[in-house]
């Protein structure tokens, strides 16, 4: 009698919350957010099922998303290192690289604000990493160094201090940060699909778009305008230049400090066109690459930089070297205006960096 009673009891309260006001629980669904807990609640009922679909707050947490290994054993020439995979899996199509529960979204279809909670740690063990995407342009930047150290009196590079680091890198060190540099590309190139492909299958009524890390280390806060201007940009990857600098020693007089064991790879990419022009590629490759820059000036312009992997206790390292990177990268950047705001130690570190001959240099 007793579990009987607790079942007419149940049965009861879930009769009573179907028979809220529609108005009520869009709101509890708004609230609730969750993606997979909304997709219990259509199961709930018929009612639930045409309510849920309406529902305009959805958060979605990828848990564990890997979709280029980092393999610490391959060699940089060897065809399973995942700098290889990059570009098998990018030159198909742009949709592989989504989470699967990503598609999930489909079932919504009025969603005005969207939260996403992604993985992008890379496997990274280093005691400093930071890298930096810049949207409309064609370059990716990966920094490896140790901790950056304060100095009270200029920076020597003295033989001493040579022989405490490591002077040179070993094919096998260089495979690692290339491999760490093609995740990190990877999923840099996934996130920007997986915007473009939930522009595609949500309304264009989406007015506020969050990407955070889950550890809370890095951010991406994307309008309405900007979402449809990511959509315009949609583009395959034809190739990937990966070019690595190593400084055994780096000094940042301007900042104050210096780095050891400095490792910046630079992937350069290029894009070939799917769209309706219809052209051949070699016939109009170089042409096409300057008109687009010309008839795309407004969107080119509107640069955004997104720092991942903030290290706590180190951000007064991160506040120098603007005005820097705007001369130092030029051959690098596609705007002298991306590092405006951002990270100086990272930007100074990498002008200076730059100015030493690469190490390696793949295609």
């Amino acid at each position: 009698m007793k579990k009987a009673g607790r079942d007419t009891g149940g049965l009861l309260g879930e009769d009573i919350i179907c028979r809220l006001p529609n108005d009520i629980l869009l709101v509890i669904f708004d609230t609730l957010s969750d993606l997979k807990s909304l997709l219990l609640c259509r199961l709930v009922s018929k009612h639930f099922l045409s309510l849920v679909c309406q529902t305009r707050r959805v958060s979605l947490h990828i848990t564990s998303w890997n979709p280029v290994p980092v393999n610490e054993t391959s060699s940089f020439d060897d065809d399973t290192s995942p700098h290889h995979q990059l570009l098998h899996q990018l030159k198909q199509d742009p949709s592989l690289l989504i989470p699967r529960a990503a598609f999930l979204l489909t079932h919504f279809s009025r969603i005005q604000s969207l939260h996403v909670l992604i993985h992008s740690s890379g496997g990274c063990s280093d005691s400093f990493f930071r890298w930096k995407l810049e949207h409309n342009s064609n370059t990716f930047l990966a920094l490896f160094a140790k901790t950056p150290k304060t100095t009270t009196s200029s920076i020597t590079t003295d033989n001493e201090q040579e022989e405490q680091v490591v002077s040179k890198l070993s094919l096998e060190e260089i495979a690692r940060y290339l491999d760490l540099a093609s995740y990190h590309l990877v999923d840099a190139e996934a996130r920007r699909s997986l915007l473009v492909g939930i522009h595609d299958c949500s309304p264009l009524n989406i007015e506020n778009f969050v990407v955070t890390d889950l550890e809370e280390e890095g951010r991406i806060c994307l309008t309405k305008e900007e979402v449809v201007a990511l959509k315009k940009e949609e583009r395959r990857l034809s190739m990937v230049k990966f070019t690595v600098w190593y400084a055994p020693i780096l000094g940042l007089s301007f900042s104050g400090c210096f780095m050891r064991e400095v490792k910046l790879v630079v992937s350069t990419y290029e894009y070939y066109d799917d769209g309706s022009d219809g052209g051949d590629g070699d016939d109009n490759g170089g042409d096409n690459d300057d008109a687009e820059e010309e008839e795309g000036d407004g969107d080119v312009e509107e640069v955004m930089m997104i720092p991942i992997d903030t290290i706590e206790g180190n951000e007064m390292f991160f506040a120098e070297a603007v005005n820097e990177i705007k001369e130092g990268m030029k051959e690098v950047m596609m705007s002298k205006d991306a590092c405006e705001g951002e990270d100086m130690v990272f930007a100074e570190a990498v002008t200076e960096i730059l100015k030493k001959p690469p190490i390696l240099a793949i295609v």
